[in-house]
């Protein structure tokens, strides 16, 4: 049995794809970048934001600091509230601490609205450590994971990721995590976890039984 679960946050635990993708037109308007394909607007829900942003806007470099804080406000304001927990989620996190697993979130999402999430979805109260990024200072999934190890005093060996991106895989395998894709998600839908022989889940429940295996 593994002691440790590290969970990424969007995409994994909650749904805020129609909010994110919201905010980033509304700073598409807000800079005049027009014909955007809605398929970069769902390449944005995961991986890096900063660069993300930079991507789908095409903005230069040294106009990203203006972009993220209007992106920022817009999400505060209206994107915040469209998000939602995937169904079954407290309910299985429940679960999943009454058998004694220890419980961690490693996310890229901006530690300014990491907490406000948990809270919304009533779950930040099952969580040993929090670690997620900041706007200001670049920091990859890996490294946050490696923060919940360390706050945990757990081993690699000892601990899973469950996240939804490839960038979860990646940084999963180069901490010497297991791994296990929601594929519910946004970035590792079942036809390609069964494809690429990666273990997976359909919905959060799941993790119930494929824990056991």
């Amino acid at each position: 049995m593994k002691k440790l679960l590290i969970f990424d946050l969007d995409g994994t635990l909650s749904d805020s794809s129609a909010g994110v993708i919201h905010c980033y037109k509304k700073t598409c308007e807000k800079f005049g970048v027009k014909n955007v394909p809605e398929e970069e607007f769902r390449k944005g829900l995961g991986g890096p934001f900063a660069e993300n942003l930079l991507r789908i806007t095409r903005l230069p470099k040294e106009r990203l600091r203006e972009a993220v804080d209007y992106y920022v406000s817009v999400f505060a304001s209206e994107g915040f509230g469209m998000c939602r927990g995937f169904p079954g989620i407290r309910e299985t996190l429940d679960n999943l601490r009454s058998q004694g697993y220890r419980m961690c979130v490693a996310t890229l999402m901006a530690e300014d609205f990491t907490g406000k999430f948990l809270r919304k979805l009533g779950i930040d109260c099952l969580f040993d450590s929090v670690r997620s990024a900041n706007v200001s200072v670049p920091v990859t999934k890996k490294e946050l994971i490696m923060k919940c190890l360390e706050d945990t005093g757990t081993s690699g060996k000892d601990a899973v990721m469950i996240g939804d991106s490839a960038d979860d895989m990646d940084s999963a395998a180069e901490t010497g995590l297991g791994f296990i894709a929601a594929a519910y998600g946004y970035g590792l839908p079942e036809s390609v976890c069964i494809e690429k022989g990666i273990k997976y889940v359909r919905k959060p429940e799941d993790l119930l039984v494929i824990l056991r295996e």
